[in-house]
């Protein structure tokens, strides 16, 4: 068997190693993107949960959150955030299409 060695995507930055002010720039253009209804999310689901002794799908599944969210519910609620964070910065009302949920 040939080994490969695994290499990030071009074009994808961590954040840890960028400057305050093109981590604050992303940031803005990011919140201006949400506004104007340029993004949207698409979480995928991952299958049915069998393995893990449920007939939900998994993410529906209970994995021991202090909250009792599942990740569903999790994701779900961060996006929200996301979206109002957006909001606060631009002054526009994203509930109305920013980041639709696909």
């Amino acid at each position: 068997s040939t080994e490969r060695e695994i290499t990030p995507f071009e074009g994808v930055h961590a954040l840890e190693k960028m400057g305050v002010e093109e981590r604050t720039t992303l940031y803005e253009d990011g919140c201006r993107s949400i506004a104007r209804g340029a993004l949207a999310v698409l979480l995928l689901a991952g299958g049915q949960g069998t393995r893990l002794g449920s007939s939900a799908p998994k993410g529906c599944y209970d994995i021991g959150m202090p909250s009792l969210k599942s990740l569903f519910q999790y994701h779900a609620e961060r996006l929200l955030r996301v979206r109002s964070l957006a909001a606060n910065f631009t002054g526009v009302d994203v509930a109305r299409g920013g980041l639709p949920l696909l």
